[in-house]
Parts: C-alpha cells; structure tokens; sequence
C-alpha cells in the first residue's frame, strides 16, 4: 500500500488555527487569502513546499483583480520564510512579518 504525503492538507487547517479565520483557498490550494479591507493577505508555497511567501494583494472593489491567476502585477511580496521545520512554525512566522 503507498502512502501519499500532501503538505497542502497540512497548510490550510494550520493557516486557519494560527490565524484564527478560515482562509480562501487560491492558486490550486497552495495559497491561502485572508481578506483586511480593500486588500488581501496571501500565504502561499513556493519551491517544492519549501518556502512561504507573504504578499499583500490589492483588492478592486472588494475583489481580486480579474487578472489574478495570469498576471499578478498587484501582488506586492513582502517576506520569503524558509521551511524549516513545520508548516505551522513558517506560519506563525509570517503572522510575525504581518503584525510588525
């Protein structure tokens, strides 16, 4: 029997208990968005899951810019956390980055 290990179905629970909201599940489920207002907080893994990206994304009326998913001009990044350990500690991480 194989065991399949998705560190997708790892990241969004832990996303939503670190950052006490349920998130939006963008980009195929390997990035969360937390909606602030007109913009928009994205978690989201890069690089084989190993590094966390923090970027703001600016909303237009309320809602992502139609061009989201092909060219995310309006995604401002402001932080690269490497995974290190868990998912939950790049995570708590990155609240870190967002709160400061």
């Amino acid at each position: 029997m194989r065991t399949i290990v998705d560190p997708n179905a790892s990241f969004v629970p832990a996303a939503a208990r670190i950052f006490a909201r349920v998130p939006e599940i963008v980009d195929r489920g390997r990035a969360v968005l937390f909606r602030v207002g007109d913009e928009a907080v994205k978690l989201s893994l890069e690089a084989g899951e190993r590094e966390l990206w923090v970027s703001l994304i600016r909303l237009e009326e309320g809602d992502l810019p139609r061009i989201f998913t092909y060219a995310p001009t309006h995604e401002r990044r402001l932080a690269e956390i490497e995974i290190q350990g868990s998912i939950e500690d790049a995570l708590r991480e990155a609240k870190g980055v967002l709160d400061a």
